[in-house]
């Protein structure tokens, strides 16, 4: 449940290729509706409404190279509707995870939405929405905490360096037993990017509790997005 009546929800099945092996393959589809719109006309006077959705179908392949190093790719199929017009789009999502198990560190790096249009709204062609993504966690020894540092929108136009890398977010999971982790969040761009000054109150910041049980596990996030409202993510994992 986003905000105002924006709505999105994603499934995904994942399963081994062979027993015992590291590779892995898995299908997904997103959806996201943007609720209703009011349709008027030149003087303003509502005639009716529209609405507008997203839909996308993914398949994912991902295997280890060795111990410390794996990788994984998408290819997906975009599909996104605006009244009686609609566009569609081909991307691929790219990345690789390097494990340090000595220090107990982690670091991934990834390329998203790789691709071309199809169609276009009324041949107005739009660039697809490249994001270049690093990030590091690290769990700490002596404390069940595990610390999460992340730099997103990394190919987005930016005047100076600084600006660039002040797309990052942190954040932070404790593990409080076998069964239950809390965990606390900020990511800037989310900040500056939803919010005017002076009215900034919690924008930025997330919190969320997932709970491990023998037959599923249950994920719940809450994120803050300034005076517009919050986001809430609920997720379900279970095995077939």
């Amino acid at each position: 449940k986003h905000v105002l009546d924006i709505s999105s929800g994603m499934a995904t099945y994942t399963l081994p290729i062979e027993k015992n092996s590291t590779e892995r393959m898995s299908i997904s589809a997103v959806y996201t509706t943007y609720g209703s719109f009011d349709r008027t006309d030149e003087f303003g006077t509502v005639t009716g409404s529209f609405s507008s959705n997203n839909v996308a179908l993914m398949g994912t392949y991902s295997n280890e190279l060795d111990s410390t190093l794996s990788y994984g790719i998408s290819a997906k199929f975009m599909y996104v509707t605006l009244d009686d017009l609609a566009s569609s789009a081909l991307a691929l999502d790219a990345g690789v995870l390097y494990r340090l198990p000595a220090s107990r560190t982690n670091i991934g790096f990834s390329l998203l939405n790789i691709g071309t249009q199809l169609s276009t709204f009324e041949g107005i062609t739009d660039q697809m929405p490249i994001d270049v993504r690093l990030g590091i966690n690290h769990r700490l020894r002596g404390l069940p905490l595990l610390l999460n540092f992340s730099l997103h929108h990394l190919a987005d136009d930016a005047d100076a360096f600084f600006d660039r890398v002040g797309n990052f977010s942190i954040g932070g999971e404790f593990i409080l037993s076998k069964v239950l982790d809390l965990r606390i969040g900020y990511d800037n761009y989310v900040r500056n990017a939803t919010s005017i000054q002076g009215q900034r109150r919690f924008s930025g910041f997330a919190a969320g509790v997932g709970i491990r049980t023998a037959y599923v596990q249950i994920d719940y996030g809450v994120s803050a997005i300034g005076t517009a409202g919050s986001i809430h993510r609920l997720t379900l994992h279970t095995s077939l």
